[in-house]
């Protein structure tokens, strides 16, 4: 795999090391995977993806690395399989590794998978800007029907007597109609 970095995870800095390195992943092989391996154990493996932006894309980084592991994880079943298969227990043997995937997001490392990290930073990014249009067309839907309505019963022009600009009549109308769809909005999620 192109760009493989190697760390030394142990140090405290390690995730400092990792960002200035411009690393978009972290496998970490703890001590003991060698021997835990050659006695028929599971060799365990953190795999910690560093994301850096909110995007689709930012997915893709954690399941190139984990196809990786995938793969290295069938040829160790291949190799110890063919060495040990009589003494050792096949689950362990068919399935060696066990990954654990951790989110690292402005330095700091969050206990979640990526995947679901970043589908629900989107979700909610994409969210605001949805039920601000909704109420913006409530309150301009709301606030036309309004001035219609005015209109059609001769109100509007005794409130087109008074010492106000028509601007400000128009903005007084939206911003009630906005008030109004926020709260109908609120209780129809």
């Amino acid at each position: 795999m192109p760009n493989v970095v190697l760390l030394d995870v142990e140090v405290a800095s390690w995730i400092d090391d990792a960002l200035t390195k411009e690393a978009r992943a972290v496998i970490r092989i703890p001590k003991g995977f060698g021997n835990n391996l050659s006695k028929g154990l599971r060799g365990e493996v953190e795999l910690y993806v560093v994301v850096k932006s909110l995007s689709v894309s930012e997915g893709g980084v954690q399941s190139a690395v984990s196809e990786l592991l995938n793969r290295f994880s069938r040829a160790l079943s291949t190799v110890i399989i063919s060495t040990h298969a009589p003494s050792l227990d096949a689950s362990n043997v068919l399935n060696p590794l066990i990954v654990e995937s951790r989110t690292v997001f402005k330095g700091e490392v969050v206990d979640v998978l990526p995947e679901r990290f970043i589908s629900s930073a989107i979700g909610q990014s994409l969210m605001m800007p949805i039920m601000m249009l909704i109420i913006m067309v409530l309150a301009s839907q709301t606030a036309l029907v309004s001035i219609a309505i005015e209109k059609e019963e001769k109100t509007l022009e005794t409130l087109l007597t008074l010492p106000l600009k028509r601007v400000t009549v128009l903005w007084g109308k939206l911003v009630g109609s906005a008030v109004v769809a926020a709260s109908r909005s609120a209780r129809f999620p």
